[in-house]
């Protein structure tokens, strides 16, 4: 039982600074709910850190079973000293062999039920990891399909005027060449313009 208080309330303070967060651990299997808002990025990224969090014991819902596996057993070691109480047992009676078959099989299945819970749970977050892996994956590769096809819509729809430097045509094909690039101001804008422009010798 002693062993289990620290983790008691480390368990009792993770999940406290977990409900201002939002997140959602009422029953002790369930595991991290991202909002619904995040990107498959940052969930990958929180999912990663969880499957550390399991590897080295502080994962919340590891530690409530490791809590409620920690009462089985202590319930079972206080049911030997309760039924010697109820018989009105001298202290000295109890048949110490059995009491010790008692106390070890207790102590198994505690450590049994740790690992099978630390494994479980290993499993059902790296299931979820390599869900979100193909998820990204596949939005990845979709992008680049749709890129492709802007580029060759552009060569299709401006013909040859995708050759006249400078022109309109010539422009948004570039710019669709540049898709895959992240713009993030008004001046990177200018500068892909002015590349342009200066690559075909215009400026």
């Amino acid at each position: 039982a002693g062993e289990a208080k620290p983790q008691s309330t480390l368990a009792m303070s993770k999940r406290k600074a977990d409900t201002s967060l939002d997140r959602d651990y009422t029953q002790p299997t369930r595991g991290y709910k991202p909002p619904a808002c995040i990107s498959p990025e940052e969930h990958l990224a929180a999912v990663l850190a969880r499957i550390d969090n399991i590897k080295n014991g502080s994962d919340d819902a590891y530690l409530e079973e490791c809590e409620l596996l920690s009462r089985a057993r202590d319930e079972k070691l206080n049911s030997l000293v309760t039924r010697d109480n109820l018989l009105k047992q001298p202290k000295a009676s109890i048949n110490r062999s059995a009491a010790d078959v008692v106390r070890r099989n207790a102590s198994d299945d505690f450590e049994t039920g740790r690992q099978e819970a630390k494994e479980r749970l290993l499993r059902e977050a790296t299931e979820e990891q390599n869900r979100l892996q193909d998820e990204i994956a596949a939005t990845k590769k979709e992008g680049a399909v749709v890129r492709e096809k802007r580029k060759t819509r552009a060569r299709v729809e401006g013909g040859s005027q995708c050759l006249v430097p400078n022109s309109s045509a010539h422009i948004m094909f570039k710019l669709a060449e540049l898709e895959g690039k992240v713009i993030l101001t008004r001046d990177e804008l200018d500068g892909d313009l002015d590349a342009i422009r200066a690559k075909d010798g215009l400026k």
